[in-house]
């Protein structure tokens, strides 16, 4: 039978947790924080808060808390003290618009990052309809470098066609 070892009141609206490094990590949403907890005690041990809302948890790889956020940006801390490793601004240029009643860039980086091979994929933005599209980045998960972008609008790739014109018949 499971029994409850701890609870913790963080407060407001919270991610799924994840779990690693003898952590346990969680978003408070709109707080626009990261809590990493004791695994053990649920003692807080450090809060990170990120230029905007932070709807999912982190995604652990190699020591390190890496998570997007409404602000457009990427960030990877380390997972043991919260200290800011690299941030990577996915979002192609800086244009705020109001999103859930708060600030938020065009290109906001909606749920978890995914690290795949020393490699980190995300995707920015609202729809490939609004504000030049959704913009997909691939990062060294190491440093935060840019190896490659990929950007999905309403153009047909390889032609100068829209695909709005397609889904109406056009041609």
């Amino acid at each position: 039978e499971l029994e409850e070892a701890w609870r913790v009141d963080i407060g407001g609206e919270l991610s799924q947790p994840t779990a690693g490094y003898d952590r346990v990590f969680v978003s408070a949403v709109n707080g626009h924080t990261i809590h990493a907890l004791d695994r053990s005690t649920g003692k807080t041990e450090w809060t990170f808060t990120a230029a905007g809302r932070v709807n999912s948890p982190p995604t652990l790889h190699k020591g390190r808390a890496i998570f997007g956020c409404a602000d457009g940006r990427i960030y990877a801390l380390r997972a043991r003290d919260g200290k800011v490793c690299w941030t990577f601004r996915a979002a192609p240029r800086q244009v705020q618009v109001m999103s859930s009643g708060q600030p938020a860039s065009a290109w906001p980086l909606d749920g978890s990052v995914l690290v795949q091979d020393g490699r980190i994929y995300a995707v920015a933005g609202r729809s490939m309809f609004l504000d030049g599209g959704l913009r997909m980045v691939i990062l060294d998960a190491e440093t935060g470098e840019l190896i490659t972008e990929n950007v999905m609008d309403s153009s047909v790739p390889g032609t100068n066609r829209n695909l709005q014109d397609l889904m109406h018949g056009k041609h």
